[in-house]
């Protein structure tokens, strides 16, 4: 019988199960009761903008169907409400009113996986000086 690998944190299943709550109320906010006629929630806020535009500029020849947007929207709610949680976690051990570099830089690496972790601060530094360069071109 093949062992699985549950490389998952500790809290992985409650923090999913604690972020589809958000989202739901999230969406109870956001919709105002409209519902489409498959019978799901009319979502006025989204990241789908935001990852066509940084598509466009990575690559603009590919093509994104709307099940990869809206999963890669779900994706994003996912992990900025995981990085909300451990920024909250933060901030109890050490009360400040302004949040640091220091303190989201902890717990992005708190919240991604260990090879992704240890990458993470290269590819935000590249990802920044990129974008700079693009805009002011």
């Amino acid at each position: 019988m093949p062992q699985e690998n549950n490389n998952h944190h500790p809290n992985y299943f409650r923090s999913l199960e604690e972020s589809s709550k958000r989202f739901q109320k999230l969406v109870k906010w956001t919709n105002n009761g409209k519902k489409t006629k498959k019978g799901t929630p009319v979502l006025h806020s989204s990241f789908k903008g935001f990852v066509l535009r940084v598509k466009h500029h990575v690559s603009p020849k590919m093509k994104l169907g709307t099940l990869t947007l809206k999963e890669l929207d779900n994706f994003i709610v996912h992990m900025i409400d995981l990085i909300e949680k451990e920024l909250s976690n933060l901030n109890k051990m050490n009360p400040k009113k302004t949040l640091s570099l220091e303190q989201m830089k902890t717990a992005v690496k708190l919240c991604l996986p260990a090879n992704l972790a240890d990458a993470s601060d290269e590819f935000a530094k590249l990802a920044v000086r990129s974008y700079f360069e693009e805009v002011f071109r």
